[in-house]
């Protein structure tokens, strides 16, 4: 889906000028790791002649001269100046943790993960959070545990069974549906904020 949007918006666009000119695409680490490079091969299937070019930062910069980038995802409320925003997904949390870390652990309340190592990424220190308070936990303290640099390493120390991962639902869907990771609980939590992709409007 999120390829057949940028399709929509830029590529017909740019195969009329040069099927070489390069669609150059910002995103963010943890997206362009966990959503859009496992779903990059589907995508050059349909456009095979379609160069791409995809720059990661850590925050938007719209007003960056040195950003040259033709479309860009971007997290948060999809209000941005002088840009168009096309909605993409809710930003969803969802506590999840490997098989083997889990083994034999039926946990019936979110009060039962004090025991366990929460994994933090220092740019999101208020996940966990989030979602105790949402839960009603009581007894988790939500800033205790290990902080790694980004949402990436989160995911993998998961993965390795270090601890668990306070993770977003859409970066984690194919490790659960191939049994890498387990969602602890059912309920994702929104944030409030969600993706969005984002191009200026002569783009179009």
């Amino acid at each position: 889906v999120l390829f057949d949007e940028i399709a929509d918006a830029t590529v017909e666009n740019f195969q009329r000028q040069s099927e070489s000119t390069p669609l150059r695409i910002g995103v963010l680490p943890t997206f362009s790791m966990r959503f859009l490079i496992p779903r990059l091969a589907g995508f050059k299937r349909k456009y095979p002649e379609q160069e791409i070019e995809v720059e990661t930062y850590s925050a938007p910069r719209a007003n960056d001269p040195d950003v040259e980038v033709d479309i860009a995802i971007w997290r948060g409320h999809g209000r941005w100046p002088n840009l168009v925003s096309q909605f993409l997904f809710d930003e969803e949390l969802l506590p999840v943790g490997s098989p083997k870390l889990l083994a034999n652990r039926k946990l019936k309340s979110p009060d039962e993960l004090a025991s366990f190592l929460l994994l933090h990424a220092q740019q999101r220190p208020e996940d966990w959070k989030l979602w105790l308070d949402a839960m009603g936990a009581t007894r988790v303290d939500p800033h205790r545990g290990l902080r790694l640099e980004y949402s990436g390493l989160v995911y993998q120390g998961a993965l390795d069974g270090l601890g668990l991962a306070m993770a977003q639902t859409r970066f984690v869907h194919d490790d659960i549906a191939h049994g890498r990771l387990l969602p602890i609980f059912p309920r994702p939590v929104k944030t409030g904020r969600a993706y969005y992709m984002v191009y200026a409007e002569t783009v179009a």
